[in-house]
This record gives structure tokens, C-alpha cells and sequence, in this order.
């Protein structure tokens, strides 16, 4: 049972999980390639501006420019270094993003929109990898898919042991799911539909 204490939410520690899901070392060894191309780049251009004429001073110092400030918007925006899932048994799942500049985004399904919690395969030339994803329903009234774990792709046990606790937890309720069968606006091409693949 929810507590509400200095309007802070209180859960019991019975009906709450964490999973935390680190970038591999495949993937640092990716995100360290392109910064470095970024600051070699950046480098290149600024002992290159001592020797040239005006207008090529001028270009070097743009190019430096903008060499910079892709290299922040990437550290910022796109570089996910831990990905922590949040079961809340009474309330729903939060997600948590951590990026390279340490900033934190926050996303919450509340659990009466939450439809179900998915393990969705993914199918490339060379392999089919599983992901986690929550099959949920918008302010329209619309069915969304939304993956879990995006800057890696954790393994196939650790995604059950998450679908195996949500189940325990309530979250994703089989008779939520079922229910939806009964809608006609419900086909199992609906949501194949919304489900969006990369």
C-alpha cells in the first residue's frame, strides 16, 4: 500500500524494483571513436589556423566551431552511458537516462495506461536480438509501443528477469490485455502497427 508523506509517495520496498542496464564496452569503445575523431578534428583546424591566410583563418575557426559544438550536443543529447528501469507495483515503470554530460531524463507510464510489458524481437540481416518494450496507451486513446533499454541491448535473460518481476509486481495486468480483445477497434494488426521498428 502507497503512503503519502510531505507529498512525497512512499513505497513499500516489496512493490518497487530497479534494474540498471550499462553501456557495453562495444559501445564506449564506438562512443570514443567518434569523440575523438570530433576533438582530432577540432585539433586539426586549430594548428592549421597559424598557417593560413584570412579567409582560411576564418573558415578553421567556424569549423572548430561547429566540430565543438557537435561534440557537446552529442555527449549531451545522444551519448546514454546507464539506463535504469523502475518497477513501481501501485504506480507504474519509470525510465531514466543518464548521459555523458550527466544530464538525467525521466520518463513515467502510469500503470492505468499501461496495456502490457513486451518482449518485441528484433530482426537485422545478420542477427534477431530481443528487446523490451512497453505497449501502452497515449492521450488519444492510441496504442504506442516504447523500448526500454535504447543506447544497449541487454541480454535475453536479464529482459525476462525484468518481464518475470513486472508480472509479479501487477504491472502489465493479463486482464488489462485481455480486455482490449473485446474492443472492436482492437487487432492484433493494431498493434503491430504502432509497434515501430529500427
Amino acid at each position: 500500500m502507497m503512503k503519502v508523506m510531505n507529498d512525497h509517495i512512499i513505497i513499500p520496498s516489496e512493490k518497487c524494483d530497479r534494474f540498471v542496464n550499462e553501456t557495453t564496452m562495444k559501445d564506449r569503445v564506438v562512443n570514443f571513436i567518434v569523440i575523438s575523431i570530433l576533438i582530432f578534428g577540432t585539433i586539426a583546424f586549430s594548428l592549421d589556423y597559424y598557417k593560413s591566410s584570412l579567409i582560411l583563418k576564418s573558415v578553421s575557426m567556424v569549423t572548430c566551431a561547429i566540430l565543438i559544438i557537435a561534440l557537446l550536443t552529442y555527449m549531451h543529447f545522444i551519448l546514454v552511458v546507464k539506463e535504469t528501469f523502475w518497477l513501481f507495483g501501485d504506480v507504474g515503470v519509470q525510465i531514466d537516462r543518464q548521459y555523458a554530460t550527466g544530464r538525467i531524463t525521466y520518463i513515467m507510464y502510469c500503470n492505468d495506461n499501461i496495456i502490457d510489458i513486451i518482449i518485441n524481437e528484433h530482426l537485422t540481416v545478420w542477427t534477431v536480438f530481443y528487446y523490451l518494450a512497453i505497449l501502452y496507451k497515449d492521450e488519444t486513446g492510441n496504442i504506442q509501443t516504447s523500448p526500454v533499454f535504447i543506447a544497449s541491448i541487454p541480454d535475453y535473460h536479464f529482459i525476462k528477469s525484468i518481464w518475470n518481476r513486472s508480472k509479479l509486481l501487477g504491472i502489465g495486468d493479463v486482464d488489462k490485455s485481455d480486455s482490449l480483445k473485446n474492443d472492436t477497434s482492437y487487432s492484433t494488426e493494431t498493434v503491430r502497427k504502432h509497434i515501430k521498428y529500427s
